[in-house]
């Protein structure tokens, strides 16, 4: 069974109010991962070796894939159609066609494994506990055994620049050109959980709100301030400058001077968030309890895919709102409550608001192509 709620959380002097959307589920597990495989669809991985999508042309989550017994920690596509996930007992699971349907292998014994990442199709990287790192050339038919440069855990891993980098505990980050040599650096004591890259610029983060920054692909590190001390899982590149973190606690942050400063983002979770995935300027987050949040683009200070600034005229009303384009489908508008109070299929237009109360609004604007516009206006008693 699928809840949609939306909720629009106002703004305090430190944080940022946005709208956001709980995509809530009978599965009550920890998502560990998400990513995007084919025909637009997102999917997540946790506990008990399952595996959900996410259908983003109708926001509903689809029924678990089961890959095995083992909790899956992360799950990566090299291409539209093919896709890893990894996790305990060295349990790694693979996709030919976007994620319908997945083989796996499972050792009875053996190290955990927490993150997975591939330069080409043939050649991949799993890394886990104790700085254990598994290595393939031939698309996964099988997979040598790297000599571990540090008995530290490893949590996570990319490929960009040429080059693998990988993180993890007593503030370890390693760096291979190939795979099969690899170069280490100790930046500090804490646990690293996240390594996220974006042109020259990395980004680490992890326990008690730690996170370093590099603007040279790793050849210098800065420690940044981050406000928090929780404990930080995951961070993306957004835009620009702009980078988004999540961890315990509902914990959503974003920075957009390269970690300089820090805003927090107010979600009304509690739970610990585990990842997030940017789709089109839309924030996706999982977490524990089976915790799906979906933010819009005013979190992420973006307007969203309509092409022009004031699509919505006049703002301030008192009685109606405008459109610049007709090719819209449908329209909802969201009071500060959360509550969807008006529903408006095909509007030509023009959307009386008249009834409504004086206040601010929220507009979610559903285009006839897919995508969503989001808007706000604010309803007075004055005319315009």
């Amino acid at each position: 069974m699928i809840r949609v709620i939306f909720l629009l959380i106002l703004t305090s002097m430190f944080s940022i109010g946005v709208a956001q959307q709980i995509l809530e589920t009978d599965h009550k597990q920890t998502y560990w991962s998400i990513s995007e495989g084919f025909n637009n669809k997102l999917y997540t991985v946790g506990a008990y070796g399952n595996i959900h999508f996410i259908d983003l042309w109708t926001d509903t989550i689809g029924e678990e894939r089961k890959v095995s017994s083992s909790q899956l920690y992360d799950i990566h596509f090299v291409s539209e159609l093919k896709g890893w996930a990894v996790g305990e007992y060295n349990t790694i699971a693979k996709t030919n066609n976007g994620g319908e349907s997945w083989s796996s292998r499972t050792e009875t014994s053996g190290r955990w494994l927490t993150s997975i990442s591939f330069m080409d199709e043939d050649n991949g990287i799993a890394v886990g506990y104790h700085g254990v790192i598994f290595r393939t050339s031939n698309e996964g038919l099988t997979w040598t055994i790297s000599d571990s440069i540090v008995d530290s855990d490893l949590r996570s891993i990319i490929y960009h620049d040429n080059k693998y980098f990988s993180i993890g505990s007593n503030g370890y980050v390693i760096q291979s050109d190939d795979g099969i040599e690899w170069s280490s650096n100790q930046l500090d004591s804490h646990y690293f959980r996240a390594i996220e890259a974006n042109d020259n610029s990395l980004m680490i983060v992890g326990d008690d709100g730690v996170i370093y920054y590099s603007s040279d692909n790793g050849l210098n590190w800065e420690e940044k301030s981050s406000g928090t001390n929780e404990n930080l899982l995951s961070v993306k590149y957004n835009n620009g400058s702009s980078w988004i973190a999540v961890g315990s606690n509902g914990t959503v942050l974003r920075t957009d001077d390269n970690g300089n400063t820090w805003n927090s983002i107010l979600v009304s979770s509690s739970s610990l968030l585990t990842d997030l995935y940017i789709k089109d300027d839309i924030l996706f987050i999982v977490g524990s309890e089976g915790t799906i949040i979906k933010l819009y683009p005013d979190a992420l200070g973006v307007q969203g895919k309509i092409g022009k600034e004031d699509v919505l005229y006049p703002n301030p009303t008192s009685k109606e709102i405008l459109f610049d384009y007709t090719d819209i489908e449908s329209v909802y508008i969201i009071d500060l409550n959360g509550r969807i109070i008006k529903t408006i299929y095909r509007p030509f237009g023009v959307i009386n608001v008249e009834d409504l109360e004086t206040g601010l609004y929220h507009v979610v604007l559903q285009y006839n192509n897919g995508l969503k516009g989001y808007k706000r206006f604010i309803k007075d008693d004055i005319t315009h």
